[in-house]
């Protein structure tokens, strides 16, 4: 017998092209962080109020299976991708080129809402695995959010607080399949351009694909239907993360806690650019939430400007908040 080709290969991909308009993102060391390193941890702050896309190595830290975890998330999603058209439409819909897994259903102990547990065969087998990296990268989120807390002088453990893994949040796992490029004509946008309904991400990508618009956007989003912005700015790409590393760029609900002074990019995804566009582009992401009862609104904090978003303050919890972003993001889908 023939063993199925696999689609997903890390370290067997085309170089990332060059002369192109590209970008290489700030690196910040996990273990320094998790350590306390005073000194980073301001450079991070500084980069999170001019950009908040940034990359996270995570060798040496107390999260540095996550690399190998999530390309073992990934495999598992390959399984799904591959299923017949009528079993992978019981779970997305036919609609995504992605599947998300909540994390409120992923966690076994967790209080999960009805059919969070109706899951492909693949993603059942998987089902410790998957468990692991949503714990996992949740902590490894609060170690950066912690740090940024800190220098917005927020009381210890407040972001914490806000993030309680064992309380209903819309935390989730997506894995991600772009199909490969079919024409040079264009580009094929797979997800236009949007910010993220988070408080935090974290990107695993072994190819590029991702783009960003080089001016940060300090707002929530509006829920305007429009694919690309029309302020001055332009789309660049994303140079893919080195080995141990992976992309983390914080999301709306950073921005509205820290009263607009942590930015939050609008970014989008295309295939892969030259010879990385040939195949499916594979990426996994965990995105970390507030508590869908976390109500959105500027936290009180000496580093944290008065006024900003004073008059425009968003009354709504964080779970009716991610219901009319995700709503927003479809509108934005079938545009584009």
């Amino acid at each position: 017998m023939v063993a199925a080709t696999k689609e997903f290969t890390p370290g067997e991909y085309a170089s990332f092209p060059t002369g192109i308009d590209s970008l290489r993102l700030e690196t910040f060391s996990l273990a320094r962080l998790e350590n306390g390193d005073e000194a980073l941890e301001e450079k991070l702050f500084e980069t999170c109020k001019t950009r908040g896309f940034f990359y996270l190595d995570m060798r040496d830290s107390q999260h540095s299976s996550l690399v190998e975890i999530g390309e073992a998330v990934v495999r598992i999603g390959e399984e799904v991708f591959k299923l017949p058209l009528e079993e992978k439409q019981k779970y997305t819909g036919g609609l995504m080129p992605f599947f998300n897994i909540a994390k409120d259903g992923i966690i076994v102990d967790n209080v999960a809402p009805p059919g969070a547990r109706s899951w492909p065969a693949p993603v059942q087998a998987g089902q410790p695995v998957i468990e692991r990296f949503a714990k996992e990268s949740h902590s490894c989120g609060m170690v950066v959010l912690a740090a940024l807390g800190r220098r917005l002088g927020l009381p210890s453990g407040t972001f914490e607080a806000l993030h309680r893994i064992r309380e209903p949040s819309t935390d989730s796992v997506r894995v991600s399949r772009g199909p490969p490029n079919q024409t040079a004509e264009g580009p094929m946008i797979f997800t236009p351009g949007h910010t993220d309904a988070t408080s935090i991400t974290l990107l695993w990508n072994w190819v590029g694909g991702l783009q960003i618009w080089t001016e940060p956007d300090r707002g929530l989003n509006d829920f305007k239907t429009v694919i690309d912005p029309i302020d001055q700015g332009r789309w660049v790409w994303v140079e893919p993360p080195p080995p141990g590393h992976i992309i983390i760029n914080l999301g709306d609900a950073a921005v509205q806690y820290s009263g607009g002074l942590l930015c939050s990019a609008r970014h989008r995804v295309l295939p892969p650019p030259g010879e990385q566009g040939r195949r499916p582009r594979y990426s996994l992401v965990y995105f970390v939430r507030p508590e869908d009862a976390a109500v959105l609104k500027r936290l009180e904090a000496p580093g944290i400007p008065a006024g900003r978003f004073e008059d425009d303050a968003v009354a709504m919890t964080f779970k009716d908040y991610v219901t009319q972003h995700g709503a927003s993001f479809l509108r934005r889908k079938v545009a584009a």
